[in-house]
């Protein structure tokens, strides 16, 4: 018994400092006009633990003229990290998405549109990533923020001037 309390309060003190984190997947607006955000289809979710499988419609939102929303949050155990949050964009937006402008002009993103300031672009200069390291100890990544900024400049009339 006297072999097994070290072991069982090492175990206790692992366990309670498993490190969590919080990741917000976001859009926003900095155009002139409000916006229509329209990601097609659905998306499934599997859970192994329960052995079920859930299908998540991902439903249009509109955002007024400097408006921001959450479009995903992941959290839990583990730390926050901009490939998985930019995956779970991919997931929210589906196969295209359609930015719909007040004015009625639409900007449509495929999944195959990897290039430019595409949100399936992982290097495109609309997304910003923001992060907070160090608890519960130094390096880990607690908090992180992916925002894709729709802008003025993909108003498809701003590429026909």
């Amino acid at each position: 018994m006297k072999r097994l309390l070290p072991i069982l309060m090492l175990s206790l003190l692992l366990w309670s400092c498993d490190p969590g984190f919080n990741q917000y997947c976001m859009i926003r607006n900095d155009a002139d006009q409000p916006v229509d955000v329209i990601p097609a289809g659905y998306r499934i979710a599997r859970n192994y633990e329960l052995d079920t499988t859930d299908t998540i419609y991902n439903q249009p939102f509109t955002l007024a003229a400097g408006e921001d929303t959450m479009a995903v949050y992941d959290g839990g155990i583990g730390a926050a990290d901009l490939d998985n949050a930019h995956m779970q964009m991919v997931y929210f937006f589906g196969d295209s998405v359609i930015f719909r402008f007040a004015d009625g002009c639409l900007r449509i993103y495929h999944a195959t549109d990897t290039l430019g300031n595409s949100p399936y672009n992982p290097l495109a200069p609309a997304y910003t990533w923001e992060e907070k390291v160090g608890k519960p100890w130094a390096g880990h990544t607690y908090f992180g923020q992916l925002t894709f900024t729709i802008d003025n400049s993909q108003h498809p009339a701003a590429n026909h001037q």
